[in-house]
């Protein structure tokens, strides 16, 4: 019993030690502040009406049709939106899934949208179950846009964004990077190592 007490400690330290961590924006100035070096793209050089399975790398994915390039929208980087095939727009039980080829520590995008609630309106659920949720902040010179962005200790491969606040949306302005530091596979050695160490110091205390 004592031996399993004492496993099962070890592997929760362990596990405590590479949880990930995550920090979100509730605007577009915070986020562009903290993460300079990120990618964007506003779908502005494509012709409207392409469509889009696979762009620079990055697999798009909706739950409903294809993902659409469209001019028919309000844009925070005009000419283009994302949509999807079937409307034009996404409708709020539609979700739109973002796969990278390789993990980022960085994502944002902004939803067009006539929801003016705070917080909540619009959520980007990651691949390591991270859930963050929209803020308000309007286009500049609109009434009108959400925003969601987050940064991540840990590398993230997937981005599926959905609707719970029950509004339509348009997508404008993707961003995506790895501007936040991830512990290098030395120090996760050193880290494991300490671990280990530490287990044998408790296991020999235990057996006395």
């Amino acid at each position: 019993m004592k031996k399993a007490t004492f496993l099962l400690a070890v592997v929760l330290v362990f596990a405590a030690a590479l949880n990930a961590s995550t920090v979100t924006y509730t605007d577009r100035v915070s986020f562009y502040a903290a993460n300079p070096s990120v990618t964007i793209e506003g779908w502005d050089t494509l012709a409207n009406g392409t469509l889009i399975t696979t762009l620079n790398g990055i697999t798009y994915s909706t739950n409903d049709g294809t993902a659409l390039v469209t001019n028919a929208f309000l844009a925070l980087s005009p000419p283009n939106t994302l949509g999807e095939n079937v409307n034009g727009f996404f409708l709020p039980t539609d979700t739109m899934t973002f796969v990278f080829p390789s993990p980022i520590t960085v994502f944002g995008i902004s939803f067009n949208t006539f929801d003016t609630s705070t917080t909540g309106g619009y959520t980007a659920t990651d691949n390591l179950g991270d859930v963050i949720k929209s803020f308000y902040d309007p286009f500049p010179g609109q009434g009108t846009g959400q925003f969601v962005g987050f940064s991540s200790t840990v590398g993230f491969t997937t981005v599926t964004l959905a609707a719970p606040g029950g509004f339509s949306y348009t997508l404008d302005d993707l961003a995506y990077g790895g501007s936040t530091t991830i512990p290098e596979p030395g120090s996760l050695i050193l880290l494991g190592s300490g671990v280990l160490g530490f287990a044998g110091f408790l296991r020999r205390k235990l057996s006395l």
